[in-house]
């Protein structure tokens, strides 16, 4: 199972090109806002709609890029302990005058932690949503091997993981990032596990408002 997204390499698209562009002005969409981080049905970004809860649920500015700088600090230091160094496959990038060997996650490296507070509102002009409590603009690519418990046994193999159960949830697009709670409820209801019995959450940080949300509603 895997799966890549490269956000710089997202093209420009011409809708009407492929039938053949008559007279006058014609649009050109941007696939990287078209596909991904707009709402396909209003047209309207993620970022407005984070900022739309961050509101609604009075979470602040401050407290937000307080997530996202110990979010940053966690993800540095778990590179500065090579945590990673046996998950990152190695590439080597060339161009027709070097060749670059890259075998790191660059992001967090590039964060700089002291201008977190500094960064205007991304999509409200008095907002709390900023580009630094926001995800980034940025590729990535990541593979596992799933297989029956029999299967590895045959195979001697020990597992890195065990999947007990998964569950989904869906929301409006408005308040996509709700859902991860709904989620995460739904499986504790399947497994009959309580919040105290995991020691270990990792939650999707599309924005820091959306951890934010799952620390609030489950402790």
């Amino acid at each position: 199972a895997g799966g890549m997204e490269s956000m710089t390499n997202a093209p420009y698209l011409l809708k009407e090109a492929r039938n053949g562009m008559r007279l006058g002005h014609h649009s050109t969409y941007d696939h990287m806002f078209l596909d991904g981080l707009q709402d396909a049905y209003e047209g309207h970004l993620m970022g407005v709609y984070a900022q739309q809860i961050a509101d609604r649920l009075k979470f602040s500015r401050e407290k937000m890029n307080e997530w996202a700088t110990m979010s940053a600090k966690r993800a540095l230091e778990a590179q500065e302990r090579g945590l990673f160094d046996d998950e990152i496959a190695p590439i080597d990038i060339r161009t027709k005058t070097a060749t670059t060997h890259l075998d790191y996650d660059e992001h967090p490296r590039s964060i700089d932690l002291e201008k977190i507070p500094q960064l205007k509102p991304a999509f409200d002009k008095k907002g709390s949503v900023t580009a630094a409590n926001s995800s980034a603009i940025s590729d990535g690519a990541a593979a596992l091997i799933l297989m029956d418990e029999e299967t590895a046994r045959h195979q001697n193999l020990a597992p890195l993981a065990i999947i007990k159960s998964h569950a989904t949830h869906a929301r409006k697009p408005d308040e996509f990032t709700l859902a991860p709670v709904y989620a995460i409820e739904q499986l504790l209801s399947q497994l009959d596990w309580s919040i105290d019995e995991i020691d270990l959450w990792e939650i999707n940080e599309a924005f820091a408002v959306v951890t934010q949300i799952a620390v609030a509603e489950l402790g």
